[in-house]
């Protein structure tokens, strides 16, 4: 019996077939060879950190799903955290004055070849910034599913 691929943020063992590593889905390795992506996809390049799962490849496999002949899709990272989470988790918890207003900023945006994605419904880790496994997954979907629509249907100007 094959083990299923586990796809997992911090603590949690939620296992999510989206996270599945395939051949369509490659990552370019710190050796500058073109590998097959698997989670988390920052090990490489943040090492020193614990690293959770992303919306990369939920994001590519959702692709793969809506057109299997989409081809392949590759993945650059070069997205190093430094930054001691103490410093920004106060502006990032959605609390504060202006709430209100950056959200109808969101909301409202019209520029060609900008798209809103909703992140609202998500839910969070214990630190309360980080999104747990299913709502990573959900959203790199999303993110997907709003690619497809607005951008593979239409060349993008």
């Amino acid at each position: 019996m094959t083990p299923k691929p586990t796809c997992s943020s911090g603590m949690e063992r939620f296992r999510a077939p989206q996270c599945t590593p395939t051949p369509n889905i490659l990552t370019l390795s710190l050796n500058k060879t073109w590998e097959i992506a698997r989670e988390p996809l920052h090990k490489e390049v943040d090492n020193l950190k614990t690293n959770r799962v992303g919306q990369g490849i939920p994001f590519s496999n959702q692709i793969l799903v809506k057109r299997p002949n989409f081809g392949v899709i590759s993945q650059v990272l070069w997205a190093i955290g430094g930054t001691k989470i103490e410093k920004w988790q106060k502006v990032s918890t959605g609390d504060g004055k202006f709430l209100r207003s950056v959200r109808d900023a969101q909301l409202n945006i019209k520029l060609k070849n900008v798209v809103h994605v909703d992140f609202v419904g998500s839910t969070f880790l214990a630190d309360h910034l980080h999104l747990d496994t299913k709502s990573t997954v959900r959203i790199g979907q999303k993110l997907a599913d709003s690619f497809y629509t607005s951008f593979t249907t239409r060349r993008i100007q």
